[in-house]
């Protein structure tokens, strides 16, 4: 149905950096790829508020780490498939056994929602064993594509 087979989701960290992954989506498990921390995408620096003039370069050499690490992991992926990827200890992967559910949070319509951050969708991996990975939609990716790529795929 679309074209790619990956979506674009965020750990959010009280204490820490938020860490910003790309999910690829497989038929049978969820490969987590880490990118970036916290300044991936433009509208991550104007959360910053009055502080932007502090991370504007931060931002900057965020970004040019951003656009070689995608272009280093698509070469990877290329080369030698998931089990590449999977030797960077940042990424890990689900598989569908160990899955027990996966939830879609959020609302549209807020005006805080449309203008400031893109943080109030979320998608939840409830694990077989317990755990739960909470990870917000990032800035720049559309909360219905995430959703449409997890039904494409069986996972919602």
């Amino acid at each position: 149905m679309f074209d790619k087979n990956y979506i674009h989701l965020v750990f959010r960290r009280a204490l820490k950096q938020d860490e910003y992954f790309r999910i690829y989506l497989f038929e049978d498990e969820l490969v987590f790829v880490k990118l970036a921390g916290q300044f991936y995408h433009q509208d991550s620096l104007f959360q910053s508020g009055l502080l932007i003039p502090l991370f504007v370069i931060p931002y900057k050499i965020a970004q040019a780490r951003l656009e070689k690490r995608i272009d280093a992991v698509e070469q990877c992926l290329q080369k030698e498939g998931v089990k590449g990827l999977l030797k960077d200890k940042r990424n890990f992967r689900l598989e569908r056994s160990e899955i027990w559910q996966v939830q879609a949070t959020g609302q549209n319509g807020s005006f805080r929602n449309a203008i400031v951050s893109n943080y109030e969708f979320h998608v939840n991996f409830l694990l077989k064993n317990g755990e739960k990975h909470k990870m917000a939609v990032a800035f720049g990716e559309s909360n219905l594509f995430v959703r449409r790529k997890l039904q494409e795929f069986g996972y919602l």
